[in-house]
């Protein structure tokens, strides 16, 4: 008999998979890895989920189509979506009482995560220099960094990234499509008003390396497997465009394959690799003891000119669709793969 898996998807993409529209979501990797393993995916979303009943209305695969069903809540669920209301992210906690779902949470404030991040001894080292956005701590930071990031604390696809350099006795500060060249009075003007009504935190500009003119980090995808232990699924560069100051794919960036990327920058793959994967598994590691049921998530490791890693990002929803841009087809498979060979273990323990 097999079990079935749960997978938590966005209203939105639920609504869609009737019409197979499953916007960055693979839902046939999903269900050709459940067929690996002996499950039966079971696709829901959090408004579809009766708690009283202790049952869900949602999508069954199997025959290659999807039935829509009522079954009781899966034991196992793989958590897809982005709670970011209040009210559904009330109700998504309310399902990790029932059900063992990983990846509890999807999004946390980057300032949250630094400051988890900094506690470790393994990592700090690897770490730009952050804190929040307020005048005091600007003031702080432009007088001791030449660069600087300012960032929004649960921001996500590089929206709303500003970026500042020091020139001459002036400041340069870069947005998505334009820049200024301003004084120091005009640029805490500036910040002020943009940053109201929003939560920033203002970081170190890291020395990143550069390919074809861009400055460039790496997307990798860091997992629980078929054992229950943490791996590196994929690692896949990512660069800005000549001129701009953000390496989202969404923002314009361009995908590169790690390996030809560090030969060209005279780096030993290996060891540069080796050191990129060893931080990830530490970073993952460090969270885990206070993310709620971590299992998959993205991070954004850049590297120096001497290969050194910098931790830059987390992404506790990884869209994995770099892998996909670069041509790396079996990662962008496995991406899918690994969380449910992780629910199988899950559900065997």
């Amino acid at each position: 008999m097999s079990d079935y898996i749960g997978i938590l998807l966005d209203g939105s993409k639920f609504k869609r998979i009737p019409q197979r529209k499953y916007g960055h979501e693979r839902l046939n990797f999903y269900n050709k890895a459940a067929k690996t393993y002996g499950m039966i995916p079971f696709y829901l979303t959090i408004n579809k989920v009766n708690f009283t009943e202790g049952t869900a209305q949602g999508f069954i695969y199997q025959n290659e189509k999807y039935y829509y069903k009522k079954r009781p809540i899966p034991k196992i669920i793989h958590n897809r979506s982005l709670s970011t209301a209040e009210s559904i992210r009330y109700k998504v906690k309310q399902l990790s009482k029932v059900s063992y779902l990983y990846n509890e949470q999807t999004r946390y404030s980057k300032n949250y995560v630094h400051q988890l991040l900094a506690k470790s001894n393994l990592i700090r080292s690897n770490l730009p220099y952050t804190l929040p956005l307020n005048k005091t701590n600007l003031s702080f930071m432009i007088q001791h960094f030449p660069s600087l990031y300012i960032k929004p604390s649960n921001g996500s696809l590089g929206l709303g990234i500003i970026r500042i350099d020091k020139w001459k006795n002036r400041w340069i500060i870069r947005f998505s499509d334009s820049m200024k060249i301003i004084s120091h009075d005009q640029l805490l003007s500036i910040l002020t008003k943009l940053t109201k009504d929003r939560y920033y935190i203002i970081q170190q500009t890291v020395p990143l390396a550069k390919i074809n003119g861009g400055a460039f980090d790496i997307r990798v995808t860091v997992q629980r497997n078929r054992i229950g232990e943490w791996q590196v699924t994929g690692m896949v560069a990512k660069a800005a465009r000549r001129g701009k100051h953000v390496s989202n794919v969404a923002r314009g960036g361009k995908v590169y394959r790690l390996e030809p990327t560090l030969k060209k920058l005279n780096l030993n793959v290996t060891n540069t690799k080796q050191s990129i994967q060893r931080l990830a598994i530490y970073i993952a590691q460090h969270l885990n003891q206070y993310l709620p049921h971590l299992a998959d998530i993205g991070l954004d490791i850049g590297i120096d000119k001497n290969g050194k890693p910098y931790f830059i990002e987390f992404n506790g929803r990884d869209l994995r669709y770099s892998f996909q841009l670069g041509k790396l087809h079996k990662e962008w498979y496995n991406t899918f793969k690994t969380p449910i060979a992780y629910g199988k273990y899950l559900l065997q323990k």
